[in-house]
């Protein structure tokens, strides 16, 4: 990891020594302090990489294929989750065929691919002989569920067990997180570093205004489009996304704009990050630059898909409440890149009010978004010195979701026979996974005579629990997916849910 000592005034984490006799490592910084770099530096063996959304996943590998590649072009890099094939270069027949396989260098997954080694499902101890004595970096996880994170937790016990050097790192998570944390690993053998509060103050560079509702953002987006810039709008929902970026194009028809969220065909969805942040080749192999790489005013309309490590600076956001940890992450995409002539510079971000009911409200609960607004400035810098005591103030108290009766390792002790592993329900249970996959009807052919690999490009995931009582036909092929009409699915929209129903059928099935 030699290429990561770079250092640069602009990267306070950069001139701060890595060496140390402590196994595990804590780094809590802001945005764009040099974390990534530093994590690196403290490994010193093969790596885990866990990320929590596909989106960052996939833009860490590309990221770290380009910073390693060069110098080391035989370098075994494998990215990881449910559509990661598709994210390694076509050509690539044999690295795609190993990527799930024991070894390589690095590795980028979700903790999901990680979690059956807290609960014994299929290959737990493939996985286990992977990890054992290996550098395993932890990455946000302070945007995870409750579920989630205590699971996350517990790979953190089961990690300790077999040897590995942990490595956090975070830009929000609460100080009860972080002790517990602490008391996992053993405060002895936790090497901790954080920005000082005269290094936070050089990256205040968001100005907060609270606004009542999303039609009070309109003539500021205008003014934005007019003045050349960039504006990114983050909705919580994807039929929230939709709609807005529907009313957008009609507003501003002459005006770049991009809507990315999870309801896309996996192969459309790489495709959309890859515009997003200027990866997208053209015929030459030359970056074709648009959105956020491009000349002149865009517009991109998202979900929580963009929070996390994509490597993305706009100058001005419209945002739904959300947690104030991912929030903050979102901020994050605004104002990003800095130089000495940024540094001090402030530019705008526009918070809609939480709803009223808790249905509303989803995915998240109402109270923390009540208590997340609440807690945010308005009309003033949100001041990064001061961030952390307002995560406390909204998170005073971590979940601690009971995993241990499904877990394979308690107190000391293995649960689990030799040569035996339990049903991969157990593990979607605990992590309220209900994933699905959806195909449209022009693809359902296609979809049933290809490959593995082929497949994964036409499948749309969406939760069971959304599309399950439509009363949608369902393939026989491949995930058994269901099969939607095309009229509910456009290139640009992604799914749209109010037409995925058998009324909308180009034929009777």
């Amino acid at each position: 990891m030699t290429y990561y000592n770079r250092q640069h005034p602009l990267y306070p984490l950069s001139y701060i020594a890595a060496d140390s006799e402590r196994p595990h490592t804590l780094v809590t910084a802001c945005t764009g302090a040099g974390k990534t770099d530093y994590l690196l530096r403290r490994c010193r063996g093969r790596v885990f990489y866990t990320l929590p959304f596909q989106a960052s996943i996939n833009s860490m590998y590309e990221r770290l294929k380009h910073d390693m590649g060069k110098d080391n072009p035989d370098l075994d890099i494998r990215v990881l989750h449910a559509a990661s094939r598709l994210t390694v270069e076509k050509n690539k027949y044999e690295e795609k065929t190993i990527q799930g396989h024991m070894g390589s260098a690095v590795k980028v997954l979700t903790p999901h691919q990680l979690a059956s080694v807290v609960f014994g499902t299929r290959g737990y101890e493939a996985t286990l002989m992977d990890l054992r004595g290996c550098d395993v970096i932890l990455d946000e996880i302070h945007t995870y569920t409750n579920v989630t994170r205590s699971i996350v937790l517990k790979i953190v016990e089961m990690l300790k067990l077999i040897g590995c050097r942990i490595h956090i790192g975070t830009a929000t998570m609460s100080s009860v997180l972080t002790n517990r944390i602490r008391a996992l690993l053993g405060p002895d053998t936790v090497h901790e570093v954080a920005l000082t509060d005269e290094q936070l103050d050089q990256f205040d560079r968001h100005g907060v205004h609270k606004i009542s509702s999303y039609d009070d953002a309109q003539e500021r987006i205008a003014q934005a489009v007019a003045d050349g810039q960039k504006v990114l709008v983050v909705a919580n929902r994807v039929e929230t996304a939709q709609q807005r970026f529907q009313a957008l194009q009609i507003a501003h028809p002459n005006v770049p704009m991009l809507l990315l969220h999870s309801r896309f065909k996996r192969g459309e969805r790489g495709r959309l990050e890859q515009q997003l942040t200027g990866k997208r080749l053209d015929a030459t192999g030359r970056p074709i630059y648009e959105f956020n790489t491009g000349q002149g005013a865009c517009i991109v309309v998202s979900t929580q898909v963009v929070e996390v490590s994509l490597d993305i600076s706009f100058d001005l956001m419209i945002t739904d409440t959300a947690p104030l940890d991912a929030l903050i992450q979102r901020f994050g995409r605004v104002n990003r890149k800095r130089t000495p002539e940024t540094i001090g510079k402030v530019k705008p971000v526009f918070v809609i009010a939480p709803p009223e009911t808790e249905g509303e409200a989803k995915p998240y609960e109402l109270a923390v978004l009540e208590a997340s607004f609440n807690a945010l400035p308005d009309g003033d810098v949100l001041r990064e010195r001061n961030v952390q005591a307002l995560i406390d103030q909204v998170f005073p108290d971590v979940d601690n979701i009971l995993i241990d009766k499904d877990a394979i390792y308690v107190n000391g002790r293995w649960r689990i026979e030799k040569l035996v592993h339990k049903p991969k329900s157990v593990l979607f249970d605990a992590l309220d996974i209900d994933s699905m996959v959806c195909v449209t009807e022009a693809d359902q052919q296609a979809y049933e005579q290809a490959g593995y690999e082929e497949r994964m490009a036409y499948e749309i995931p969406v939760r069971y629990h959304a599309i399950a009582h439509n009363g949608l036909a369902r393939s026989e092929g491949g995930n058994k997916p269901f099969i939607v009409p095309d009229k509910a699915y456009d290139p640009v929209l992604g799914l749209q849910m109010s037409l995925a129903l058998p009324a909308f059928y180009n034929s009777f099935f």
